[in-house]
């Protein structure tokens, strides 16, 4: 996603970005007046995640579509660890109040 504001109005490489809704993606490109965002739904994004039932850890990855509402896949790091219905996963860490991506 290529968004209209880059370095000169404060943007760099690897800032978050979110929205109302939370985690949107990550800067990866940056020029004086755009920047390119990995969106967090892409094949190649992989964000840190804690399942909220039980702090365990993971990882989500993007499944690269929108069509089924942008969900992602989560892999567990304890491969013992089911999530139930219903957990709430929210990201991992965070870098200056931002999540890790």
């Amino acid at each position: 996603m290529s968004l209209d504001i880059g370095s000169r109005q404060g943007i760099g490489k690897d800032m978050t970005v979110v929205n109302k809704d939370g985690l949107v993606g990550r800067v990866i490109a940056v020029s004086d007046s755009s920047s390119t965002v990995l969106l967090i739904v892409d094949t190649n994004s992989v964000v840190g995640g804690r399942l909220g039932s039980n702090n365990e850890i993971g990882f989500l990855r993007g499944r690269g579509s929108f069509n089924d509402s942008g969900r992602l896949d989560l892999d567990m790091l304890d491969d013992s660890v089911t999530p139930s219905i219903d957990d709430l996963v929210v990201t991992w860490g965070s870098n200056g109040k931002g999540p890790y991506v």
